[in-house]
């Protein structure tokens, strides 16, 4: 992972359900989480990636950035 860029280090773990390398580009390389129309979430979904998903959906520039009927699909899924 050391060697990924930030995006890619993001993009790798919300393909793969890999928190951690998420929670580092976000949190410490201070990634945008929402880039390209919140692909990341939409991989987490897809992928049922539980924990990658509720992590994201907690991330108040990703939620804004999700319409209604989006935000309530995903909550829907974890319940």
């Amino acid at each position: 992972m050391i060697h990924f860029s930030p995006y890619k280090k993001f993009y790798y773990g919300c393909k793969n359900g890999f928190l951690p390398a998420i929670k580092q580009a976000v949190e410490q390389d201070n990634i945008n989480p929402s880039i390209e129309n919140n692909v990341g979430i939409k991989f987490a979904y897809h992928n049922k990636y539980y924990d990658v998903l509720k992590y994201l959906i907690d991330l108040s520039s990703v939620k804004r950035n999700l319409t209604d009927e989006d935000l309530q699909k995903y909550i829907k899924l974890l319940k």
